[in-house]
């Protein structure tokens, strides 16, 4: 029911913490932020009461997988058009399922009753006159726009479309809605698609592939593809809607993950601009993107909005007067450790890039109302920072310090409400307005995590490959006693253009092993994001030996620095490319380890050059082919060091996994069978690339666990 309150909060008392400075997916050794929110730092959360006190624990309670699964999240704040109010995303998980609803709180009274606005619903948006908002919903059995108003009554539907909506935009005339959804390019609207599926049921799933995208990251492509679609707002729900993208054979958004902040309406209504490849062009072939404007009301085809662009450009947003463009634009569209810039072009076509001596790529861009700055989250020395970007000056200034900052919106009077977490507390609702400091204005999981203890990160750093600055973090068990020595899990992260950050975790949380009496120790080894263009090119072409450099030197400063690290009792773990590590060290650095775990690792380099998604991606980073250059596919190929395979590994690999295929882990498998090496391998038949569904997480950490416990306890 709207209107409904379901909880209060108390204020939090301000606890200074020491927090690391340095994270997972950034730079090295930022120094914390300076900015509005630069406070963040000393911030944390004291007790917090919901619907009835917590229980007060005499001794910790085990921070268990189950526990990790079923906490609340928090996500999507949205301030009102003035600020005064935020909107946001609770997520409650249970053996049963997850439930969303959307929440209302007042920023400036944090401590007050939030309201529960409507239940079974995500991606808050408000209407340009704060009265409504608009949110996705799967109330009528598929996911569709509804609407409610803040004043009371019950949500009603928007949209009765006959396909799921993905996301949607409001104009600023609050006139037309633009969405996105899956279709079929050819068709002449969204009945053709779903007359098209309901046709293809019960019949043969056989396809026939005529090109190199046969399929990408979880899906096998089947002729659907996202598209743009126009709804003129009225009193009853819209059953059709204008296709915006008709017969673009390319995905808009890009999939996965492309969202709204892939495009964006044009002030006076009339026109779209968005972010894809050329129509024809999959995500298999080229990662290069461009943006392209399409008229709203459907009279003409998609035309590039700048035909002299190379590169790539994307996240288009204009600016509150209208008079400009904000985008992101790489130089060159290789690979997602690029370096990416955000550029302002004016109505005149001059252009402006921004945060020209900042060496990070900004992501999530959104202009600040007043329309002075950009804002935009920055990968930046193992934290995720929320950065302002001085139009006029085109400095750079971080608003946020030690953390991971994941979600944000901004309203005038300098208000901003930004998702931040890390790797001791998830992601809760803070705000700030000016120079005041940040309130914490969610509490969502608290309860459930009320005497749980957790382990406080630190964040070092030492010389590796080519002696350049390298930075870790270690974990300590939840536990740590002075004098006493721990088992040690040594995580290496994917990508390699990925990083770990001061960040909380769904997938793989340090904090799970240090309260079973584990420490944690992380390495963002030559490759990885947020250290600068160059760190994250360093890896091209040299997958198995400079970041094993940095592995096995971090691994030395760490067992130097941190006396309870047990360097006889340590297990290396890895998923993806750091799973394609593990096989790799298990040939030829398999010294040190009591044990091996390798979740969807690459096992053999050159079938998987050719086997995987994403064909330019492995040609960018072996230089070249495995067809025209096999000699760079062989020269760090796991498969011809595995007659040296000696410790006890485990494999685990998901059943829907396209990115990298079973087989891999398959055939790691089986190798370790035969030479007789301990080993399992734990298949999971509904997993794709990434292990999120409950059970699946469960059973996963249930076989880590037991691996871990058997071989180090």
């Amino acid at each position: 029911m709207g209107g409904e309150i379901i909880f209060t909060g108390h204020p939090a008392a301000a606890t200074p913490l020491v927090r690391p400075n340095d994270g997972g997916r950034k730079g090295g050794g930022a120094s914390p932020g300076r900015g509005v929110l630069a406070a963040l730092v000393g911030l944390a959360a004291a007790a917090w009461l919901g619907v009835g006190a917590s229980p007060v624990h005499a001794q910790p309670r085990p921070f268990t997988p189950e526990l990790l699964v079923d906490l609340d999240r928090v996500s999507s704040p949205r301030l009102s058009p003035d600020g005064r109010t935020l909107a946001y995303v609770v997520r409650k998980a249970s053996p049963a399922g997850a439930t969303t609803s959307i929440l209302l709180a007042d920023p400036a009274r944090p401590d007050a009753p939030h309201r529960r606005l409507a239940e079974g619903a995500s991606d808050p948006a408000w209407s340009n006159d704060g009265a409504t908002l608009y949110f996705l919903s799967r109330r009528g059995g598929s996911q569709q726009v509804w609407r409610v108003a803040l004043a009371g009554g019950e949500p009603g539907p928007v949209t009765k479309l006959p396909v799921d909506v993905g996301g949607f935009r409001l104009s600023r005339d609050g006139r037309t809605l633009v969405l996105f959804a899956d279709a079929f390019p050819d068709c002449p609207d969204l009945a053709c698609t779903r007359a098209r599926l309901d046709a293809q049921k019960g019949r043969s799933a056989n396809m026939l592939y005529r090109d190199v995208g046969v399929r990408f990251y979880d899906t096998w492509e089947d002729g659907l593809r996202n598209g743009l679609f126009a709804v003129r707002l009225g009193d009853q729900p819209a059953t059709d809607a204008v296709p915006l993208t008709r017969s673009w054979m390319a995905d808009a958004p890009a999939r996965p993950g492309g969202g709204v902040g892939t495009f964006d309406i044009a002030p006076d209504g009339g026109s779209v601009v968005f972010t894809s490849r050329q129509s024809g062009a999959s995500a298999s072939s080229t990662a290069a993107q461009m943006l392209y404007r399409t008229p709203i009301d459907g009279a003409g085809p998609p035309a590039r909005l700048d035909p002299a662009a190379t590169g790539a450009d994307t996240t288009p947003a204009f600016s509150p007067d209208g008079r400009s463009l904000a985008f992101l634009h790489q130089d060159k569209a290789l690979s997602d450790g690029g370096r990416a810039w955000i550029v302002v072009r004016d109505a005149a076509g001059a252009e402006r890039r921004l945060g020209q001596d900042l060496d990070r790529s900004p992501q999530d861009i959104a202009w600040a109302p007043d329309g002075r700055a950009v804002l935009a989250i920055v990968e930046d020395g193992g934290q995720q920072r929320l950065y302002r970007f001085d139009v006029a000056t085109a400095r750079a200034e971080p608003l946020t310090g030690e953390g991971t900052v994941t979600d944000f919106d901004a309203a005038p009077g300098g208000a901003i409400a930004y998702l931040h977490d890390t790797f001791e507390r998830p992601s809760e609702v803070f705000f700030a307005r000016g120079k005041a400091a940040p309130r914490q204005i969610t509490r969502a999981g608290e309860d459930q995590l009320a005497g749980v203890a957790m382990a406080k990160s630190e964040s070092f750093s030492f010389a590796g490959w080519n002696g350049e600055t390298v930075q870790g973090f270690v974990v300590p068990p939840a536990d740590l006693r002075a004098g006493q020595q721990y088992p040690v899990v040594f995580v290496i992260h994917g990508g390699p253009h990925g990083a770990y950050d001061n960040a909380w975790s769904y997938l793989r949380n340090p904090q799970v092993w240090a309260s079973r009496g584990y420490a944690t120790v992380f390495i963002n080894f030559h490759g990885s994001t947020g250290f600068g263009e160059a760190f994250a090119a360093s890896v091209q072409g040299h997958w198995g030996d400079r970041p094993l450099e940095d592995l096995q030197k971090g691994w030395a400063a760490a067992l130097a620095r941190y006396p309870y690290l047990d360097g006889k009792r340590a297990c290396a773990l890895g998923s993806s490319y750091g799973g394609y590590m593990v096989d790799w060290i298990a040939g030829v650095w398999n010294e040190p380890w009591r044990c091996l775990i390798s979740h969807a690792g690459v096992f053999d380099v050159r079938a998987g050059g050719l086997s995987g998604d994403l064909v330019w991606y492995k040609d960018v980073q072996a230089g070249g082919s495995p067809i025209t250059a096999p000699e760079a596919y062989e020269r760090f190929n796991p498969r011809n060091h595995v007659a040296r395979w000696t410790k006890p590994i485990l494999l685990t690999h998901g059943g829907k996994d396209l990115r990298v295929t079973v087989n891999e882990s398959v055939s790691a498998f089986i190798a370790a069978q035969r030479l007789g090496v301990p080993s399992e391998f734990l298949y999971l038949p509904d997993a794709n690339h990434l292990v999120t569904r409950r059970q699946d997480t469960l059973d996963w950490y249930g076989a880590v666990n037991g691996w871990l416990d058997r071989w180090t306890r």
